[in-house]
């Protein structure tokens, strides 16, 4: 995730996308890369507590479900069709 969001940010801004686009696909992209790698964190620290690796991502896993969405919708705005 974390390669794909900086390929994003690179492309939004070698293509001639309107001047707020790139900015609005790099932070969506990248609040989601950065946010897959705070939830496996989340997930190993709360696992001893919790008896299981299996529990700690359960637990977490709502947290996952909004930084995919983010992550998501960054691809989608790249996507487009009007936005070049």
């Amino acid at each position: 995730m974390g390669i794909m969001a900086i390929v994003f940010a690179f492309l939004t801004v070698g293509l001639n996308f309107q001047p707020k686009l790139p900015l609005g696909i790099s932070l969506l992209s990248g609040l989601g890369s950065l946010g897959y790698g705070f939830f496996w964190l989340l997930a190993a620290v709360l696992a001893p507590g919790m008896g299981s690796t299996s529990a700690a991502k359960e637990g977490v896993t709502v947290f996952l479900v909004v930084i995919l969405k983010l992550f998501v919708q960054g691809k989608k705005t790249f996507s487009l069709p009007g936005s070049l």
